[in-house]
């Protein structure tokens, strides 16, 4: 069996070493999102709700079934950043929002998207999971989108 010398070892544990911290730094980077919403649906249904206390009044509702524009409404919900679960401050929220409904084939899915404030966005029913106001292109195009 061949011997290894002192520079084979200390090569050895350099790179040991190095695969072992690269894996341990690996465990700590942010892990994928999963997207917040998924395939390709084959409608939206987007409706823009006035700010009120109690009841949401419904003001516009519109049906898009463009593949394109359907897309870049996905593209761009999807590239939204994160945010963290720690509380932000959003005092200009009005309390007005966007709700967008994906149809798939089988099931729908629900997106709430503020108009105003901090344009958190997130599943219904669920905590915000990222904020549109990283990308004001994507509250334009839910507006014109909408017909408001």
């Amino acid at each position: 069996m061949p011997r290894l010398n002192r520079k084979s070892a200390v090569i050895g544990a350099g790179l040991l070493a190095a695969a072992l911290g690269g894996f341990l730094a690996g465990g700590l980077l942010p892990r994928p999102t999963p997207a917040l919403v998924p395939g390709s649906p084959l409608t939206v249904k987007i409706t823009h709700y006035l700010p009120t206390v109690a009841n949401p009044t419904e003001r516009s509702e519109r049906t898009v079934q463009d593949p394109a524009r359907i897309s870049k409404l996905l593209r761009e919900l999807n590239s939204l950043p994160r945010i963290s679960s720690k509380g932000n401050s959003c005092p200009k929220d009005d309390g007005s929002y966007y709700e967008l409904v994906f149809f798939y084939e089988r099931g729908d899915w629900w997106i709430h998207v503020g108009a105003s404030g901090c344009a958190y966005v997130y599943l219904v029913d669920q905590k915000p999971r990222a904020t549109g106001l990283s990308n004001l292109g994507l509250l334009d195009d839910i507006r014109e989108l909408s017909g408001s």
